[in-house]
């Protein structure tokens, strides 16, 4: 029988061959541009959480390196009254007692870091954002290291409320206190009896300790604000820092 009269039309495979593959490489590079896409999307986003985190972790390195200064003097000037003698004691200008001595009862001194671009990213998981693992392990172990850094500092305002109770005893400081000295003396007498108190001498030394402490632990802070910092530097596209 002669295949021209089978009525069957004739399969044109290299056409269909060549349109299959068409559909095919279609299908592929509207994949490829979605995935373009999605990969462009995401590295903005990434650079945008970055150049939040270094600004933020800038701010940051200008207080901490100011605090740990401020710290580091008040610490050696709560040690040095500590080491007085009653002659010393007494010796201290009456300008000069503010400075000297009122300060270190009411000062707390707590650092109020700036976390906002941190806690966002930690808390809504945009942290996975960032493709390098020692900026995310950098951040973390900067994040532990705060927390850390709180827990002395509680300990610091329990101590300064401690401090502030056993001065009630002496109603010339306490006025003085709240008076910041303007218009209030304090008398060489009343200096002599708060330094000779057991008590309040206990407080002041165990305040110096974690004035100490907590310079320390401020300074580590601060070398693990620098490392991480300086990663996200280097991540950071040219012309954003």
């Amino acid at each position: 029988m002669n295949e021209e009269h089978t009525g069957r039309t004739p399969l044109h495979w290299r056409r269909i061959l060549a349109e299959g593959s068409a559909i095919v490489v279609s299908i592929l590079l509207a994949f490829g541009i979605e995935a373009w896409w999605s990969a462009s999307q995401d590295r903005g986003d990434e650079q945008e959480l970055l150049t939040g985190l270094y600004e933020e972790l800038g701010v940051n390195e200008a207080l901490l390196t100011e605090n740990v200064q401020i710290l580091q003097y008040q610490t050696n000037l709560l040690q040095t009254f500590l080491a007085m003698s009653p002659a010393e004691v007494a010796a201290i200008p009456q300008d000069s007692v503010n400075d000297q001595v009122i300060t270190l009862f009411r000062r707390t001194f707590t650092s109020e870091l700036a976390v906002g671009s941190l806690n966002s990213a930690m808390s809504s998981g945009n942290i996975a954002l960032i493709q390098g693992s020692d900026i995310r392990s950098g951040l973390a172990q900067y994040e532990a290291r705060n927390t850390d850094v709180a827990e002395v500092g509680v300990a610091l305002v329990d101590l300064t409320v401690a401090a502030t109770v056993a001065l009630g005893r002496y109603p010339e400081f306490t006025e003085a206190v709240a008076r910041s000295l303007r218009d209030v003396p304090v008398s060489e007498a009343t200096l002599m009896a708060i330094r000779s108190d057991s008590e309040i001498a206990g407080l002041l030394s165990a305040k110096a300790f974690f004035w100490s402490l907590y310079t320390i632990e401020l300074e580590r802070v601060l070398d693990e604000l620098r490392a991480v910092r300086a990663l996200i530097g280097v991540a950071l596209e040219p012309g954003v820092r």
